[in-house]
């Protein structure tokens, strides 16, 4: 019996050996994620010139996405990124929007091929009290 126990815990030590760089890959591929963002998640905010979008990761910038979605589902592409933002943000001038509530759809590649699309809420309208 001791024999096919320490066999077992060899087999355990092999397998733990083996699928070791599978867990560290499996880190390194965890989504990409929104740090920072203007306007933040969730704000109201009187009049939006510009959206930036911080990521966590440099970014392809050319095949990434955004859009604006209205609340009757109308959708503005976004096109002219502002040149100028560091690698691992996107940003655009934006038209004037009216009041309401938007979503900011956003699809993004990184400069690693990793994919990842996510949505950010914000609303148009007058500012909270006490801003």
């Amino acid at each position: 019996m001791r024999a096919a126990g320490r066999e077992t815990a060899w087999r355990v030590v092999v397998l733990g050996i083996l699928l070791a760089p599978l867990t560290a890959w499996g880190q390194k591929q965890a989504d990409v994620a929104i740090i920072d963002s203007i306007p933040k998640q969730g704000e109201t905010v009187a009049t939006p010139r510009r959206l930036v979008l911080h990521f966590n990761a440099p970014l392809e910038k050319p095949r990434c996405t955004v859009s604006l979605v209205r609340s009757d589902r109308a959708t503005i592409l976004l096109i002219r990124q502002e040149h100028d933002a560091p690698s691992d943000s996107l940003a655009y001038p934006l038209p004037v929007l009216n009041a309401g509530a938007y979503e900011v759809r956003w699809r993004v590649l990184t400069a690693h091929d990793r994919v990842s699309e996510g949505v950010l809420p914000f609303a148009v309208g007058p500012a909270p009290a006490g801003r």
